[in-house]
């Protein structure tokens, strides 16, 4: 089981909760997007477009091997920008670096007719599109909409055929949810909502 805790361009935390030990561990991951397994290893999909934006991919054999903490230190550490998370102490070098682009966001990520791909923004263009990263190499598989879906918050949900991306934008609807893309087969639908909440 996975949680992460983020403050932004101040840092973040990903905790992993191992069942049968019932022990917690935890590293540092500024704004974690997606954690998920392939190959019996973890890799955990970071993005912050704060500033000129920045995406990390980073790859953990055994999370058994990252800093262990308790839930009581969790619970207790405080929460704020003048508090730096408590991932931030941890520097082992238990996780390799898969990638690490500036001024692109990385925003989602799933597995898509087996092929690993990434919803992906490029603020410069203020564009969301789909891609792949091939030796380092950001490939556009699909340029869904020719526009943009980037949000502050985004949730990916895996269903047996369907992919659903639900997006909230703090400016417009606090933490409610603005817009959502159902990817189902060939086809990308997105909705967006017109109502706009006080």
């Amino acid at each position: 089981m996975k949680c992460t805790h983020c403050e932004g361009e101040f840092g973040g935390t990903v905790y992993f909760y191992n069942k049968a030990t019932q022990k917690i561990y935890c590293t540092w991951a500024t704004g974690a997007r997606a954690v998920y397994t392939k190959d019996g290893k973890y890799y955990v999909l970071t993005e912050l477009l704060h500033g000129v934006g920045r995406s990390t991919l980073e790859e953990i054999s055994d999370p058994d091997q990252l800093m262990p903490i308790d839930l009581e230190t969790i619970r207790k550490h405080p929460r704020g920008r003048e508090v730096r998370p408590i991932g931030y102490s941890y520097n082992s070098n238990v996780s390799k670096n898969v990638f690490n682009f500036f001024e692109i966001g990385f925003l989602s990520t799933f597995d898509y007719n087996g092929r690993t791909v990434y919803l992906t923004h490029l603020p410069r263009l203020n564009r969301t599109f789909l891609a792949e990263v091939e030796n380092n190499i950001v490939k556009i598989v699909n340029p869904l909409f020719n526009s943009r879906f980037n949000y502050n918050e985004k949730v990916t949900n895996l269903y047996s055929n369907t992919i659903l991306i639900n997006g909230t934008h703090y400016q417009t609807a606090r933490y409610r949810e603005v817009s959502c893309v159902v990817i189902k087969d060939e086809e990308f639908i997105k909705v967006d909502w017109n109502k706009k909440y006080p």
